[in-house]
């Protein structure tokens, strides 16, 4: 899958917001679990798309499923990037709960 195309067409698609989100996950994981990673990428378009709802927790989600991708495709920087951004997220979650700070 051409990341870079099909953002484009996603993105206008937004306003489906959560169900759309879900769906795109439910495909990544179908991908993952047949060992297509790099095809898996889905995750990414339903992380811009919590991302644009403020989701913080959908937007979590998808971060660590595409970290544990790009950690399978041996893509370690990416993955990397993944999970850092997701630990802060995770923070900011924790944060907004009134709880201690992850």
């Amino acid at each position: 899958m051409d990341i870079g195309i099909h953002v484009e067409e996603e993105h206008a698609q937004i306003d489906n917001g959560p169900a759309l989100a879900e769906n795109l996950h439910r495909m990544g994981n179908i991908l993952f679990r047949q060992d297509k990673y790099a095809e898996a990428e889905y995750y990414l378009l339903a992380q811009a798309i919590y991302l644009s709802l403020s989701d913080a927790r959908g937007e979590l989600t998808e971060l660590e499923k595409l970290g544990v991708s790009y950690l399978s495709l041996k893509r370690y920087a990416e993955a990397e990037g993944c999970f850092a951004q997701a630990r802060l997220l995770c923070a900011s979650i924790v944060d907004d709960e009134c709880e201690a700070k992850a």
